[in-house]
């Protein structure tokens, strides 16, 4: 679970720098982004190992917005993960931002990702990389470009298409239809200059891992996180907006104080009572956006991804 080793690190950045204040001493600003650095390569490796499991039963009657998705045969989208917290005097802020080309048949995936980190006033550090989804005659292969190199992996698993989960806008939003509780029409508004129709409804505790493990909405902090963890967090409320032809355009759902509440009981089990050694999150939110759907959608996958080496690691 990442969510410890997260914990784990900004903690130890904060000791650090602790212990070089009380030597007088002061940490450049490349050594403390590095730290951040690091955990946020440990999330982009997280992505693959994330597990997807079915969605919590349906309670909307909602079903031609849910079964319009299965018709959408190509889109465009992008997905957002922000936060920001603070601990011990610093600000720290993190975000992940995921730019999707999706085909549902056959199905091919190209996702632009991109990872980034601040503390205080230091520059902010991001890093890039590149993932493609490919079935062709039953093959399923995934490309990741990283540093400028591509790899690339033949898949047998069943799951493949969970390797994109957390970018997948549409089935995302689907899923937070799905589990959401009395989700209904609040009006209409402008939404990413379209006019669309508001839905809200809530997600019950009892349905939040499942779903936010499934959407990859906690990816910042972690992953497979246990039921045990959300037991003090209270229902939690979901947006989604919805075009004329019953077409998801995006979702939102700000996760603050699930987030916070998450790591109050991780605090509470490892017997973290310093108040300065906590930290608390100022925001955090998960969004996505589809920027269009039903248009051509350019399948060309790069030559030296093609070529690259190919490596034995299975997706489960």
């Amino acid at each position: 679970m990442y969510l410890y080793k997260i914990l784990l690190e900004i903690n130890h950045l904060i000791k650090y720098n602790k212990n070089r204040r009380a030597e007088r001493m002061e940490i450049s600003e490349g050594e403390k982004m590095k730290k951040l650095l690091l955990v946020s390569i440990a999330i982009l490796i997280s992505l693959f190992s994330m597990s997807g499991c079915s969605p919590a039963a349906n309670s909307t009657d909602n079903t031609d917005v849910i079964e319009a998705v299965s018709d959408i045969e190509s889109y465009k989208g992008e997905t957002e993960l922000y936060f920001t917290a603070h601990a011990d005097g610093k600000e720290i802020a993190m975000g992940t931002t995921g730019k999707i080309n999706l085909k549902s048949e056959p199905f091919f995936a190209d996702i632009d990702l991109s990872i980034s980190s601040k503390q205080d006033e230091a520059d902010e550090v991001t890093t890039t990389s590149r993932m493609i989804l490919n079935t062709q005659e039953d093959v399923n292969t995934v490309y990741l470009q990283h540093n400028n190199e591509w790899q690339k992996e033949v898949v047998e698993a069943e799951n493949f298409r969970k390797a994109a989960s957390q970018y997948d806008v549409m089935e995302n939003a689907k899923l937070i239809m799905e589990a959401s509780k009395n989700i209904q029409p609040f009006g209409t508004e402008q939404y990413n200059g379209v006019t669309a129709d508001k839905y809200e409804g809530t997600i019950t505790k009892s349905a939040m891992p499942e779903l936010l493990e499934d959407t990859g909405s906690l990816a910042l902090v972690g992953t497979n996180i246990g039921s045990k963890y959300f037991t003090e967090c209270e229902d939690l409320p979901v947006t989604v907006w919805v075009d004329g032809n019953n077409v998801i355009l995006g979702y939102e759902i700000d996760l603050t104080e699930v987030v916070q509440n998450l790591f109050y009981a991780l605090y509470d089990e490892n017997n973290i009572t310093e108040e300065e050694s906590m930290i608390k999150f100022d925001s955090y939110t998960a969004k996505g956006t589809v920027l269009s759907y039903n248009e051509n959608i350019d399948t060309t996958i790069p030559a030296d991804a093609l070529n690259a080496a190919e490596v034995n690691k299975n997706i489960n």
